[in-house]
């Protein structure tokens, strides 16, 4: 007989010859899907994530960040993947949290699906944290209370995230599960997990203005973090949790993507230039206008003047 020929489907292992039954046949491994084969609604998943205007990574550090946030770098590191959910896991004490979280059996399942060794290949990963936002003064690192924990999954539907939560032993809300719609912003907050304000309760004598406007600025999140600038993160029980397969993701998309966007240094030298000779030229459109506001100049002779102005300012 002869040799089998070998598999015209890409990235598929050749057939193998089962021998030992009546009639020897071809068994094909199942194909493994591949990151670049991979869609999100109707775009490939290896791309730069983008924001809209005013909620980038830039303005988000600028609004909520202490220079130098540890939360915040590495959320930059890890935006870009394709993040799925968000599920926040809760339970009535501590002892309980741990007894949940030793016996969840589908957190098991959902790492041994990760293969570190094949990070081009579709797999599930996921970014665990503890945390209490008990006042520091009342924590006790013993015995906490309010326990409570953040996760980030990635490369899950909503079918395989059910399948998850069932095995979890605490009631989980509906509203603690949410779909990843800023992803740089559910890495950083699962991060940057921060303890309560002691500021004691606002009194309910006070006007009703001046009591909500004390409650807003009470437990603000970007006020405690903004404050934060060693990036202690004191509302973290334990260690951020990582899948294994995690680091080896982020480092296959890395390639992929500066792969993509790799410029040539003439490329990027036009760009930098065409996007400065922009700036300039709106510049020059304002401080033209800006010299012949105050000027009371007859109507024939301003096309000829801006035109000077323009010019000489170039």
């Amino acid at each position: 007989m002869s040799a089998p020929r070998r598999s015209k489907v890409k990235n598929a292992p050749t057939p193998r010859l089962v021998k030992g039954t009546p009639r020897s046949i071809f068994v094909r491994a199942p194909r493994l899907m591949l990151w670049s084969d991979a869609r999100d609604g109707g775009k490939s998943v290896l791309r730069r994530r983008q924001y809209p205007k005013g909620k980038g990574i830039k303005a988000s550090r600028d609004r909520y960040c202490f220079p130098g946030c540890v939360p915040a770098s590495i959320a930059s590191a890890f935006h870009s993947l394709p993040w799925s959910y968000t599920v926040v896991l809760d339970a009535p004490s501590f002892p309980v949290f741990k007894g949940y979280f030793y016996a969840w059996t589908g957190l098991r399942d959902l790492s041994a699906q990760g293969k570190p060794d094949r990070p081009d290949t579709v797999q599930p990963f996921y970014n665990l944290t503890i945390a209490s936002h008990v006042p520091l003064r009342e924590y006790n690192p013993r015995k906490p209370t309010e326990v409570h924990g953040h996760m980030v999954i990635g490369a899950v539907t909503w079918e395989q995230l059910q399948t998850l939560m069932s095995s979890w032993g605490g009631f989980v809300s509906p509203n603690a599960l949410r779909k990843v719609t800023h992803a740089w912003g559910a890495i950083h907050y699962a991060l940057a997990q921060h303890p309560r304000d002691s500021i004691p309760e606002p009194s309910r004598y006070l006007p009703p203005a001046v009591r909500r406007r004390l409650l807003r600025g009470k437990d603000r999140p970007a006020r405690i973090h903004r404050a934060d600038r060693e990036s202690y993160c004191h509302g973290l029980v334990f260690p951020p949790i990582w899948s294994d397969n995690l680091e080896a993701i982020r480092e296959f998309f890395q390639r992929a993507i500066a792969g993509k966007s790799r410029l040539t240094p003439r490329q990027r030298s036009t760009r930098g230039r065409g996007a400065a000779d922009s700036r300039w030229n709106r510049y020059r459109v304002r401080l033209t206008y800006a010299i012949l506001e105050p000027l009371n100049l007859p109507v024939q002779s301003l096309p000829s003047i801006t035109s000077y102005l323009f010019l000489r300012l170039a």
